[in-house]
């Protein structure tokens, strides 16, 4: 049986990046429940359809969320079908959870850990998704694998981008890629190996450099490979320049309400 380490970065009370509007909302709380509860769904999902290959085990750390939204987050992890718990981080700020969120799945992992962030907004088959696209394509390519959930548009708008290969997955197309979010599925060996980039990232700055400089090297230096899906199978609840031009994402936001 697989061991799948689910560990969620959760914070209810401000955007990171004040600058930006969330074309979602931007009520951070609302944002916060509704992705985290579209998180479990798939979660869920995935624990019903293979129960005896997957054993899921749901972390999540909490930075200083208000009591309303710990009240709610509450009656979301009361319908999860698997192993979870919830800590409270001493420490404030998106960089030090990330940083927290990435120690934590190095002192606790065994296969495969998926860091995620609670402004993602999950399609139910999404996690059933990742873990067959990380075998599937490991066992193709014999190399290290990683996974993204999102097909970042804000990707496509780099100036020379890199050749691509695309392949099937078991609902939709994958293709490799080489830029993810501080959020995204690795097998605990590589997690361990690489741990220095991981390091590096939960303590840079926030700026528009701060994975290029950490853990995208994973993937243009250290033979790893990233691969997202095509459509998405997660959507991202920042700005404007992050919004699927062709998914109409209205229905998803309505369904977690």
């Amino acid at each position: 049986m697989v061991d799948l380490l689910v560990v969620l970065q959760s914070h209810s009370l401000s955007n990171n990046q004040k600058q930006i509007t969330r074309y979602m909302s931007n009520d951070k709380a609302e944002i916060s429940y509704r992705c985290i509860k579209s998180l479990v769904n798939s979660m869920n999902y995935l624990q019903k359809l293979k129960p005896d290959q997957v054993n899921i085990r749901f972390q999540v750390l909490d930075d200083h969320s208000d009591s309303e939204f710990l009240s709610r987050l509450d009656t979301i992890l009361q319908t999860c079908q698997f192993e979870y718990k919830l800590d409270h981080l001493e420490t404030k700020g998106i960089m030090p959870s990330i940083l927290a969120c990435y120690n934590f799945g190095k002192a606790n992992g065994k296969d495969l850990v998926y860091f995620a962030q609670d402004d993602y907004l999950y399609y139910e088959t999404c996690i059933w998704e990742m873990v067959d696209a990380y075998f599937a394509f490991t066992e193709k390519t014999k190399m290290p694998v990683c996974i993204f959930p999102y097909d970042d548009p804000y990707r496509y708008g780099i100036k020379q981008p890199p050749m691509v290969t695309v392949h099937l997955g078991v609902k939709r197309h994958w293709r490799t890629a080489f830029g993810t979010a501080s959020c995204f599925m690795v097998d605990y060996p590589t997690l361990v190996k690489n741990f220095d980039l991981f390091d590096k990232m939960g303590n840079e700055p926030v700026s528009t450099i701060m994975e290029d400089v950490s853990i995208n090297l994973l993937f243009k230096e250290r033979n790893c490979l990233l691969f997202t899906p095509i459509p998405s199978c997660a959507l991202h609840s920042q700005a404007d320049t992050e919004r699927d031009p062709y998914i109409d994402w209205q229905p998803l936001w309505d369904q977690f309400a």
